[in-house]
């Protein structure tokens, strides 16, 4: 018997085909199956299984295959080494920074945890040369990151 932790992305309500599979996959064990829906990313499952993962990752493909929908996932033996087993080809890890990324700034926000922007002088700004500039836009997560001085500083090195 195996301890699973499955991660579908996408709704984070259980689809009706992801029901039967996560039955089908528990089934006979000593205890029913856990799924978390997680706000805006997909629903976390935990369970026993006879299963291996390659098998679980098997069993979603059929459901892409027959419903036309992709299912990406994450398998996670808990019983092996601990480390992903079983890792769904049509990831985009594009998709889960940014979504994971927006999930923690909206709940920083609620919270009041917010930490604040980066600020520079206007010394430092003055100094700064392109490839800082480039560095700060890709560290940040876009152009509209920067600050105002920042991207005065940017339309002068551009000029």
């Amino acid at each position: 018997m195996k301890k699973i932790l499955l991660i579908r992305l996408g709704s984070d309500t259980p689809l009706p085909n992801e029901m039967s599979i996560i039955t089908q996959l528990s089934e006979n064990m000593r205890f029913p199956a856990i799924g978390l829906p997680m706000s805006g990313l997909g629903v976390l499952s935990f369970f026993y299984t006879k299963f291996n993962p390659s098998d679980i990752l098997g069993l979603y493909r059929a459901v892409e295959e027959e419903t036309g929908d992709t299912l990406p996932i994450i398998v996670i033996d808990l019983e092996g080494d601990g480390g992903v087993v079983g890792f769904d080809k049509y990831m985009n890890f594009d998709m889960l920074i940014e979504k994971f990324d927006t999930q923690i700034a909206n709940y920083l926000a609620e919270s009041g945890d917010a930490p604040e922007p980066e600020t520079n002088s206007i010394t430092q700004v003055t100094t700064l040369q392109l490839d800082d500039i480039l560095d700060l836009i890709n560290t940040r997560g876009g152009i509209e990151k920067l600050t105002a001085d920042e991207r005065a500083r940017l339309e002068e090195l551009t000029k």
